[in-house]
């Protein structure tokens, strides 16, 4: 990263750490590449335009080497032995069932005032074991390191994405909102909403037709 970047969010690696970090990309490109995709995710990205932006939104990071973390009483909860230098073991939070550990990258971010970003599993997996981070401009260069915590065997490769960093508006992190009870219009709204579900609707609100009931047919009157 030169000092001339004006990009509002920055990743950089230490000099010693460049031949061995995989390089973040894009995670519109990561989608395309397909690496790790859950089948059901890369179905619905094709048809679903909220899932489609989710999923190539922001960056994707990728640990340096595959890395196998197994928890249990095993003397080896992390494998192969090359992968010990990008994994830190947290001892004092992991149990015979549990292990807790974080993955390095070798990246780190830095973003502007305004631009805050959440490290968190990338969409294209919605992986459970990962740990979601906010990273503001006050944190300055923040390491990105990822917190995983896991009660099954699982492996990450360089190949396959295993965090995405996505910015949020500013905006949000303060908003306000509001709770309670509904009001009328509301009540009507939802209740519209159930309506319209017991419908089968193949063109448009304005085609409707009600679900006609089925029944079992035997085989002497299909003939």
């Amino acid at each position: 990263m030169s000092d001339a970047d004006s990009s509002p969010v920055r990743f950089c690696c230490d000099e010693a750490d460049a031949d061995a970090a995989v390089a973040p990309t894009t995670a519109a490109a990561a989608l395309r590449n397909g690496a790790g995709v859950e089948p059901t995710m890369h179905s619905a990205s094709r048809t679903d335009p909220r899932v489609f932006d989710c999923c190539r939104h922001g960056w994707c990071l990728y640990p340096p080497a595959t890395v196998t973390l197994e928890p249990g009483d095993g003397e080896t909860p992390v494998r192969p032995d090359a992968a010990t230098d990008y994994v830190t073991v947290h001892d004092d939070r992991s149990t015979a069932e549990t292990l807790c550990a974080t993955v390095e990258t070798l990246w780190h971010v830095e973003v502007d005032e305004g631009c805050p970003v959440l490290v968190t599993s990338w969409s294209g997996s919605f992986d459970p074991r990962i740990g979601s981070q906010l990273v503001i401009a006050a944190d300055g260069v923040r390491k990105l390191a990822i917190p995983i915590t896991t009660e099954e065997t699982v492996t990450y490769d360089p190949e396959t994405p295993i965090a995405q960093v996505i910015p949020v508006p500013e905006a949000l992190l303060d908003d306000s909102f509001e709770c309670g009870a509904l009001d009328e219009q509301r009540i009507a709204a939802i209740r519209e909403i159930d309506d319209a579900m017991r419908f089968y609707d193949p063109y448009g609100r304005e085609y409707r037709v009600e679900k006609q009931p089925s029944e079992l047919v035997g085989t002497d009157r299909l003939e």
